[in-house]
């Protein structure tokens, strides 16, 4: 596989912040990445890769995505914004890899995952929904 992680930025852990997406957690949160003027600099949704203190690659993800359906007329262009992310990061999964996606897009329809149960009085908070695939 051609290496296309370099056209993307890079972004650091902080030391010691890296131990829960190792063991599988999806995110990185912004107290755990080097907040410094590159990461800053960059725009939201911003495909990165993510890195360690000393430089080993721990994936690929976006950086402080953006919501891509604000409301139900932004569906259709929404939904191809989610497929365009989708195609350039499955570019970057090494084989046998997982992709991990995720939409908090309240007007993109779907199941609630069991952490972000929907309440049955309020239908907008089945905003969370979740995709994972291993990639060969």
């Amino acid at each position: 596989m051609s290496d296309g992680r370099s056209v993307y930025p890079s972004v650091f852990m902080l030391p010691g912040c890296d131990r829960r997406l190792r063991s599988g957690h999806p995110w990185a949160y912004s107290n755990e990445i080097r907040m410094n003027a590159e990461a800053l600099a960059l725009a939201p949704g911003t495909l990165v890769v993510l890195n360690r203190v000393g430089g080993k690659v721990l994936g690929v993800g976006t950086f402080d995505p953006l919501a891509f359906v604000k409301s139900s007329s932004e569906l259709k262009s929404g939904l191809k914004g989610y497929r365009k992310l989708a195609r350039l990061a499955a570019r970057l999964v090494e084989p046998d890899g997982f992709l991990f996606l995720a939409s908090c897009s309240h007007n993109v329809e779907a199941g609630a995952s069991a952490d972000h149960p929907v309440h049955s009085f309020l239908p907008e908070s089945a905003y969370l929904k979740t995709l994972v695939l291993q990639l060969d």
